[in-house]
């Protein structure tokens, strides 16, 4: 079999703030390919302090679109504009992506 492991290191938003002082973003991007709702998972306090994010969505990946929509407005972020993802107008097979621009 062609499979290979390798190993990596990981930390949420969060732990990266407390451990390295980071000063707490204003605005975040994420584009992570799946895993948007892990990311802001980890990023509840920084989100405490973000006035605005967009988060890039496959919205046939149901489950991760609805943990998406349900953290964020649970952080008291409301959808201000969806629009088809770039990589959307390029191809048919992306139609499903879009950015979330997301606000206080």
């Amino acid at each position: 079999s062609n499979i290979f492991n390798y190993k990596t290191f990981g930390i949420s938003i969060d732990e990266s703030i407390n451990l390295l002082k980071f000063n707490k973003p204003n605005y975040l991007k994420l584009d992570v390919d799946g895993t948007e709702y892990l990311i802001l998972k980890g990023a509840l306090n920084v989100l405490k302090s973000v006035e605005s994010l967009l988060v890039e969505v496959d919205e046939n990946d149901n489950k991760n679109t609805k943990e998406i929509y349900e953290c964020l407005n649970k952080a008291g972020f409301k959808l201000k504009q969806k629009n088809a993802a770039l990589i959307n107008v390029k191809s048919k097979k992306f139609k499903s992506y879009f950015n979330l621009i997301w606000s206080k």
